[in-house]
């Protein structure tokens, strides 16, 4: 589990794509399931396009983003 906390200012699209890729390319990630992410400005919206990204450029096969309040929690099999 990765934990991020307060991430403010920063675009949450690259930084996931960025997070993301390192982990599916780097071997010492891979027993990691789940990264939550603490992010004031989140909403539906961000969600959404998160979802477009992930599926878009095939970051994660099987895996579930949610929302709670301020916290996005993804998490992949």
């Amino acid at each position: 589990q990765i934990h991020i906390n307060n991430l403010y200012k920063i675009n949450i699209q690259s930084f996931l794509r960025l997070i993301l890729t390192q982990i599916k390319n780097q071997l010492r990630f891979q027993n990691l399931r789940l990264l939550s992410i603490r992010l004031p400005i989140i909403d539906d919206k961000i969600i959404f396009k998160l979802k477009q990204i992930i599926q878009n450029e095939y970051l994660l096969n099987d895996y579930t983003i949610k929302r709670i309040e301020e916290i996005v929690f993804l998490e992949w099999k």
